[in-house]
């Protein structure tokens, strides 16, 4: 009676066999296979709207822009001015670009600087320059105030 056993799971493979074919059919979804949700007519996902090519035509402008004020801040920012920068007659702007005066001689470490009818001494190490030439990273008002001196 040992044939019994074999036959039962013969005929249990048998009737479970079809319902796996039957869930691997085409068309069909089960675990692991994905499902698109939405309309039959939806829009196919390689195709962008009008609002998704402006929105990335944004969103790449503002990159380019970004990018435009960082080099430009980098071309404006100022450096330590060299001996060989500080000529006589060289006119000297604040951190705004303001005229504060020119140089009119430079002694060791100190550079004269006039301003219209006073002279003051700066030293060597404290001036700066851009693209705009020399510079002090002071505002008028602090240079003026400097130059006026304690009251």
């Amino acid at each position: 009676m040992r044939i019994c056993p074999i036959v039962y799971a013969a005929a249990g493979l048998a009737a479970i066999l079809p319902g796996t074919a039957l869930a691997q059919a085409a068309g069909s979804t089960g675990p692991g296979m994905p499902v698109l949700v939405g309309e039959s007519d939806s829009m196919d996902i390689g195709v962008k709207t009008d609002a998704a090519r402006a929105r990335d035509a944004a969103a790449r402008n503002a990159l380019q822009d970004q990018s435009e004020r960082s080099r430009r801040s980098r071309r404006d920012r100022a450096v330590a001015a060299t001996a060989a920068d500080l000529i006589a007659g060289a006119p000297i702007f604040d951190e705004a670009g303001k005229a504060l005066g020119t140089i009119r001689s430079v002694d060791g470490p100190t550079a004269i600087v006039e301003t219209g009818d006073s002279a003051v001494g700066v030293p060597v190490e404290a001036f700066g320059k851009n693209r705009n030439g020399l510079m002090l990273q002071l505002t008028k008002k602090q240079f003026d105030d400097m130059v006026a001196g304690p009251k």
